[in-house]
């Protein structure tokens, strides 16, 4: 049983735990109200990372991408996902999901994966899973995507949290501005 279908069999008061992978920006500046896409691929992952040519030339010769183009590994606790399959078709050209046209949110046949994102945030999911989906900037790799919204529901197995016994005095934020 692969992780979307332990997803759905599982109830929705019990969180399902993925490990997934992440290139471009780093998660810690993941913050509340934004969306992070995640992927089950790390080769899509990679292609989100600087320059997809040199991502796919580096790997054509037998090398390491990662090495150049770091690519996270965390877990994502879902309890509540819109899950929609995007049948093979482009991150940007998914068939619209019947919840979706049925709410009026939009009358169009096919939608990316950013309206799919913003319609489940407004409709209080914690996150959706988009399967089968072709992903990356350039590349034909068809994985499954994730949408998170909070930061509260990612936590990675490369980073350790320090113990609640440890106190620490606050730090005053530094304005970009003043530094010189």
């Amino acid at each position: 049983m692969n992780w979307l279908q332990k997803i759905n069999a599982q109830s929705s008061t019990q969180p399902m735990q993925m490990t997934l992978y992440h290139g471009g920006a780093p998660i810690s500046g993941f913050r509340g109200g934004q969306t992070l896409w995640l992927s089950t691929s790390k080769d899509v992952a990679g292609v989100n990372v600087g320059n997809p040519a040199k991502w796919w030339y580096i790997k054509s010769l037998g090398g390491n991408p990662e090495d150049s183009f770091p690519i996270e590994t965390v877990v994502v606790s879902l309890s509540n996902p819109f899950v929609v399959d995007a049948r093979g078709e482009s991150y940007f050209d998914i068939p619209t999901p019947p919840a979706i046209k049925k709410s009026g949110y939009t009358d169009l046949d096919f939608v990316d994966s950013d309206i799919i994102a913003d319609w489940a945030k407004i409709n209080g999911y914690d996150g959706v899973v988009i399967k089968n989906v072709l992903e990356g900037k350039g590349a034909s790799v068809v994985a499954d995507s994730v949408a998170v919204f909070n930061p509260a529901n990612i936590s990675s197995p490369q980073v350790q949290t320090p113990p609640s016994e440890v106190t620490r005095s606050p730090v005053e934020p530094v304005n970009p501005e003043m530094q010189l």
